[in-house]
């Protein structure tokens, strides 16, 4: 039960950010795939699809809560915008103690840098082991 408490928090603050925003101008990408650390689902956590705008991307960001190692804009967030992007992943454990405290990430937050297309609805994430 934890580790849902932990995910909703972190939801709750990426939604906060972006209250104010207003209706979306931008259409939005449902997006959906798995997410593992060290060959194993990431129990909970929260994935973040921030339009890059290096590469002349803008608009508003996507992102997903992680169950399971599973995640689903469309049921657990709010879709991405197409173009490219930098997504970052934070990671926890089961809430059950099972894996180590639920409190302390699996790892520190993982960034990645993606582009998505049209025909884009599934990405899978293989978070890196740091030494």
């Amino acid at each position: 039960m934890l580790h849902r408490t932990l995910a909703t928090m972190l939801l709750l603050a990426v939604l906060s950010a972006a209250q104010g925003c207003g209706k979306d101008a931008v259409p939005r990408h449902n997006l959906s795939g798995t997410v593992t650390f060290r060959g194993k689902p990431v129990p909970v956590g929260l994935i973040v699809f921030e339009p890059d705008a290096t590469k002349g991307n803008r608009g508003p960001q996507g992102y997903a809560q992680i169950f399971d190692g599973q995640y689903e804009t469309e049921k657990f967030g709010k879709g991405a915008i197409i173009g490219a992007l930098n997504v970052e992943i934070t990671g926890f454990p089961p809430g059950d103690g099972s894996a180590g405290d639920p409190n302390v990430p699996l790892f520190p937050p993982y960034k990645t840098k993606v582009e998505i297309t049209q025909d884009t609805n599934t990405l899978d994430f293989d978070v890196p082991a740091r030494r």
